[in-house]
C-alpha cells in the first residue's frame, strides 16, 4: 500500500490560527531528494516559517497507526529522538506521551509531554490525532529545554483506489 506522508511545521501563536492557515499557505519547494520533497511557507503574523515534507511509503493505515501510537519506536523513525514513552493514558483514545530529543551543538537538548487524542472517522476511515504540549504535569529536567507550547496534527487518509492509503501528517509547533 502506498502512503502519502506530509510533515508540516508551523510556528504561530494559537492552534485555531495554525489549522486555518495550513491550507492558505503558499508553499515553495526548497529541496527534493529521491521521493522526498521539502517545502516552506511564510506564516502570517509570525517570525517563523512553516515546513512541509511529502513522501510516499508502502504500508497499511493500521500498521502506521500502531507504529505511531507506540512511543518506544520513536527513536527508530523520528530524527534525533532520544527517548519516548507513554507517561499515562487519560482515556482509551487519549495518551500522555513524553519525548526527549538529542540536538546537535549549539542547540540544547529538549523534551516535551504531549496530550495526544486519536480519532477515526467511521465513514472514511481517516485517522486524525491532535497532540498538545502540556505544562506543569511533569517536573522539568535541568539539562533539557522543556517545550510547553506545541501542537501536532496528523491526518492519515485512505487513498483511492483501495487498499492504498494516503497519509497526511501535519506538525504544528509553537514556541
Amino acid at each position: 500500500m502506498k502512503i502519502w506522508l506530509l510533515f508540516i511545521t508551523l510556528l504561530v501563536p494559537q492552534l485555531a490560527s495554525a489549522t486555518t492557515q495550513i491550507d492558505n499557505l503558499t508553499w515553495e519547494l526548497k529541496k527534493q531528494t529521491h521521493n522526498i520533497k521539502v517545502m516552506s511557507a511564510k506564516v502570517l503574523e509570525s517570525p517563523y516559517h512553516a515546513y512541509l515534507a511529502v513522501t510516499e511509503i508502502d504500508a497499511g493505515i493500521n500498521e502506521l497507526v500502531a507504529i505511531i501510537r507506540t512511543p518506544a519506536t520513536c527513536a527508530d523513525w523520528v530524527y534525533r529522538c532520544a527517548e519516548s514513552y507513554r507517561y499515562g493514558q487519560e482515556a482509551p483514545n487519549v495518551d500522555l506521551v513524553y519525548t526527549s530529543s538529542n540536538m546537535p551543538f549549539p542547540v540544547r537538548d529538549r523534551d516535551t509531554l504531549a496530550r495526544i487524542r486519536w480519532e477515526q472517522d467511521a465513514e472514511t476511515n481517516t485517522v486524525r490525532t491532535i497532540g498538545i504540549a502540556t505544562q506543569d504535569i511533569l517536573p522539568r529536567k535541568d539539562n533539557l529545554v522543556r517545550i510547553e507550547e506545541a501542537t501536532v496534527i496528523w491526518s492519515l487518509l485512505i487513498k483511492l483506489p483501495a487498499p492504498d492509503v494516503w497519509c497526511r501528517y501535519l506538525l504544528l509547533e509553537f514556541m
